[in-house]
């Protein structure tokens, strides 16, 4: 009987230890096969420590059961002609936190699921463990870093090395004590002879500085592929050999060749072996996974990541929408709330990082919403992907109403007609209107010429009617019947002020008057001469106010593209000047949208964009603004932005505005580098809300949405509305200057005066 158990046991055991075998490796193919597969793309200056930091935090996700498989993380190195790419295989179950603690611990670390990974069949491949794996190796994690990835880097077409370290959990292990006899790790012939198993005290020693550290078991395996067999296994074998300065009298890697088949497979699935032949200390594994350290200068390494920052629930998800949060598991979109979009908005960036497509796409929320939307473009590249064009886009069909559009250089022979003598106090125009040539020319600085200019203004705005083009005709009439004109506005003139100056206006010398006219006549007819100017401000009556814009949050679209600069300038004075005026004496209930692209340009206008800055949110007006050149502002430009916009979303941008931003919005969390390496429509952002203005975000910044299609529709309907033809304007301006009582006919002579469309010569 106990024969037949002893048979019976010797048969059953084998059997049953195979099926257990069998179904613990199947299991652990299948834990291994469900693995998440991550590319990494690391940021500039990763420091060991930082990487240290994360492995450290790898122990506990990776603890296991006592039968069950065990859990394992894969760190991989793979090297082609192309470049190298680095990569980490994660535990399903664990692999979203493990994901956060790596960007936490390494700010800028991108990860990104790979469903890529292809298997490969290597030409040559080795296994890589310890001589004596409870003693340490050298842990100059930089160098062996650097060497590793010098041994791959460069490789010829058809040419292709993987380095792989597949690493578990260690059991705890008591720390082995000081004095007392310990049984040593390692195993000698001389040992074995003479029945001694002792450990000396360099062992201990050693054994306990390893224990230092959390440790993980280990094994490393590398392959190669290239065009001849003999190149592969060299290409192994310096890899292999690039990992020998870790080595130490007592303990060194040691590589394993075994069946090619098999290696290969392993390494296609990242294989966790049932015995680990290695163990390694955190900062033994931090050098040997060959993550880039302090960038090194390795050709073919990925381009450094960005640091990627979530959002907290006291960003809104809807509102004014700006884009979706590209924190990895974090999706959601990111807005501001309207109530604080009139804290304005700066977008800055170089150019094709997506700024325009933002302010296009804000200004398309903003109409959809029933907000006023008002653009100044003086972008004069002759681009189709102006601020613009693209808000002309988005027009929404029942605003269509609402939506006045300037484009004077695409309707040559017509124009909208803004005049601006009647969009306020006369006086109040005059001064503002002196202020702003005095600022624009500095050849209009002397007293008597700003007089003139003041003066001159007031007389047509007090006597209604007229424009600022009549202002070269009054001062220098052509002709018997101008004159007659002329003096008729002059007598008439009800300001005691006005009275007295005309009066010792007319006793002056025809020369003289001209002597001292001349700088204002010299600048003057760029806005009576340039149709688009011309025709612009020379009408009577405007087609729209200012008031009317802003009191009726209406769509105002001033494109200032195809006019010659010189022009444009004094154009995009008057008119911004006219609105913050108009901005100043109303508040709207609803708030109203100002957009400047390209702020380089409007900043040089003699407007004051900076108390626009600090003062339009008062008023309900949002400033939205974009410039890839803040440091060549004006410094108090430059200085209101960062102290007056409470909304800020930067795309990659140049080393002095990546410096400027870092600073204010918090170098712990973002970098220069950070700033500097965005892709296009990715961006940081800080955005103002109830709980005041919180750290910056990373985003994914709206894209261009569809137009909706009522374009033509638009134009058509402001040009219908809106535009009056040259002709009738010109010829309205002739009746304006003529005298409203009957004049003999002019006498025969010499004309005395200018022709106000041409340059003053004298």
């Amino acid at each position: 009987m106990a024969l037949l158990i002893t048979v019976t046991l010797s048969l059953l055991l084998p059997a049953t230890a195979w099926v257990v075998y069998s179904l613990m490796s199947n299991n652990q193919r299948k834990t291994d096969a469900d693995r998440v597969s991550y590319s990494a793309t690391f940021p500039a200056n990763v420091s060991p420590d930082s990487i240290s930091s994360f492995i450290e935090t790898l122990s506990g996700p990776l603890a296991t059961g006592l039968l069950g498989p065990t859990p394992s993380i894969a760190f991989e190195t793979r090297a082609t002609d192309r470049g190298i790419t680095i990569g980490v295989m994660l535990p399903k179950h664990v692999a979203d936190h493990i994901e956060s603690q790596a960007r936490a611990k390494i700010p800028g670390l991108n990860l990104a699921r790979d469903e890529e990974r292809v298997a490969r069949f290597f030409d040559a491949a080795l296994e890589i463990g310890m001589h004596s794996p409870s003693r340490p190796i050298k842990a100059n994690a930089k160098g062996l870093s650097t060497s590793i990835l010098a041994s791959i880097q460069a490789l010829l077409p058809g040419e292709e090395v993987v380095v792989q370290w597949v690493i578990a959990a260690k059991k705890s292990e008591p720390m082995p004590a000081k004095d007392a006899n310990k049984t040593t790790n390692e195993f000698s012939v001389k040992q074995a002879l003479i029945g001694t198993r002792d450990a000396g005290g360099d062992e201990l020693n050693e054994r306990r500085e390893k224990l230092g550290s959390t440790n993980f078991l280990a094994i490393g395996r590398i392959g190669s592929i290239a065009p001849t067999v003999e190149r592969a296994e060299r290409l192994a074998l310096n890899t292999f050999s690039s990992m020998s300065s870790s080595n130490t009298h007592a303990n060194y890697l040691k590589k394993r060749r075994g069946n090619l088949a098999v290696i290969s497979d392993q390494i296609n699935r990242a294989a966790t072996p049932p015995i680990f032949p290695a163990q390694l200390a955190v900062g033994e594994l931090v050098g040997l996974i060959s993550w880039p350290i302090d960038s090194p200068f390795i050709s073919g390494l990925p381009h450094a990541g960005v640091r990627l920052i979530a959002a907290g629930e006291n960003i809104p998800r809807e509102g004014r929408v700006i884009g979706t949060s590209n924190y990895p598991g974090h999706k959601r979109t990111i807005a501001m709330d309207y109530e604080f979009a009139v804290h304005h908005t700066y977008i800055g960036g170089m150019a094709g990082t997506g700024k325009t497509s933002l302010l296009a796409e804000l200004a398309r929320q903003d109409m959809e919403n029933g907000y006023g939307v008002i653009c100044v473009d003086m972008n004069n590249t002759g681009s189709t992907e102006t601020l613009a064009n693209r808000i002309l886009d988005f027009v929404p069909a029942h605003r269509i109403d609402d939506t006045i559009i300037i484009r004077p250089a695409a309707n040559l022979g017509a124009a909208v007609g803004f005049n601006l003598l009647d969009q306020g106090n006369p006086e109040t125009v005059a001064r503002d209107i002196e202020a702003l040539m005095t600022a624009l020319y500095s050849d209009v600085q002397g007293v008597n010429m700003r007089k003139l200019l003041f003066y001159g203004v007031q007389t047509l705005a007090e006597a209604g009617g007229y424009t600022l083009n009549d202002l070269p005709y009054l001062v220098a009439p052509d002709g018997d019947d101008q004159t007659a004109w002329a003096h008729q506005l002059m007598d008439n003139a009800k300001d005691a002020d006005l009275q007295r100056f005309w009066s010792m206006w007319k006793t002056k010398k025809k020369d003289d008057q001209l002597r001292e006219a001349s700088p204002l006549l010299n600048r003057f007819w760029q806005l009576t001469a340039r149709p688009e100017a011309r025709d612009l401000f020379g009408q009577t009556e405007s087609a729209f106010t200012m008031d009317d814009v802003v009191m009726q949050n209406k769509i105002l679209i001033i494109d200032l593209a195809g006019v010659s600069s010189d022009t444009a300038l004094p154009m995009a004075t008057l008119l911004i000047n006219a609105l913050w005026t108009s901005v100043n004496r109303n508040r709207p209930e609803k708030a109203n949208f100002l957009f400047l692209d390209e702020l380089q340009l409007i900043a040089k206008l003699p407007v004051a964009v900076d108390d626009m800055f600090r003062r339009a949110r008062q008023m309900n007006l949002g400033v939205n603004a974009a410039t890839q050149y803040l440091q060549g502002l004006d410094q108090q430009v430059k200085a209101a932005i960062p102290n007056t916009v409470r909304n800020r979303v930067i795309f990659r941008s140049g080393n002095d505005e990546a410096r400027l931003w870092r600073d204010e919005m918090d170098r712990s969390l973002v970098g220069e580098t950070d700033l500097q390496s965005n892709e296009p429509f990715e961006a940081y952002a800080q955005l103002s809300t109830r709980t005041g203005r919180p750290s910056p975000i990373s985003i994914h910044a709206h894209t261009p949405s569809k137009p909706t299609g009522t374009r033509e529709r638009v134009l058509r309907h402001s040009e219908t509305r809106y535009l009056k033809s040259s002709e009738a304007i010109l010829r309205e301006g002739i009746a304006r200057r003529t005298a409203k009582i009957a004049h003999g006919p002019a006498k025969a002579g010499v004309k005395i005066g200018v022709d106000p469309t041409k340059p003053w010569k004298g």
